[in-house]
């Protein structure tokens, strides 16, 4: 058999054990590498940057530039109406209780203009009026209202006396479950605001409903 002959058999052999065993290693080894370089663009891949709250807020706070925050979110994780510029947040109203760390997105704001809009505010000023959260003596009725009632809100001075006017006029921005507890969140003016936080500290609360849905209509 001459020279060229034997290297082309030498070629066309099927390959030993050892050589096998080479190959499998090899390819597994490639597969591998493959996979943590996967696993590894996916971890530093960077994620898309919302606006989140930076701490815990109560319903009907306005935000200052201190309460929120750009952090990296998933894209699969974030809302649709998710902000993505914290000054878009800053100085509008939170319609719900929110923890640290949840996405501020358009649906959870309100502004100022729609607020006076609301409560038939004929002030054009930026803070005519503001909402104020109202804890109820009777739990229960919050969850008889809905977004947009009109009510009015009154206190008792001692028992046996006649209900005391605190405002009317209260429009109702969220009740009951949508509040996140048994309560209102109500748009006043701020003075007639003012009036409410400041009884709800020594007198139980009470509403009474004034609007269309009281007539039935």
């Amino acid at each position: 058999m001459t020279a060229s002959a034997s290297s082309l058999h030498a070629l066309l052999r099927p390959p030993g054990h050892r050589r096998s065993l080479l190959l499998r290693r090899l390819l597994a080894a490639a597969l591998v590498l493959a996979a943590v370089t996967s696993v590894v663009r996916s971890a530093t891949a960077e994620h898309p940057r919302i606006v989140v709250f930076a701490g815990a807020v109560a319903a009907g706070a306005s935000l200052g530039e201190d309460d929120v925050v750009l952090r990296a979110v998933p894209a699969d994780l974030i809302p649709d109406s998710a902000l993505t510029d914290p000054q878009e947040a800053v100085g509008l109203v939170v319609t719900a209780a929110a923890d640290a760390g949840e996405p501020v997105t358009a649906a959870r704001l309100i502004g100022p203009e729609l607020i006076n809009t609301l409560v038939g505010s004929r002030d054009e000023g930026p803070s005519s009026a503001t909402m104020v959260p109202v804890t109820l003596a009777d739990p229960d009725v919050a969850t008889l209202l809905r977004h947009g009632d009109t009510v009015s809100i009154v206190t008792v001075a001692a028992e046996g006396t006649d209900p005391v006017m605190v405002a009317d006029g209260a429009r109702v921005i969220l009740a009951g479950a949508e509040a996140g507890s048994e309560s209102l969140l109500v748009a006043l003016e701020n003075e007639a605001a003012q009036r409410v936080a400041a009884a709800s500290l020594t007198s139980p609360l009470a509403v009474v409903l004034t609007g269309d849905r009281a007539h039935g209509r």
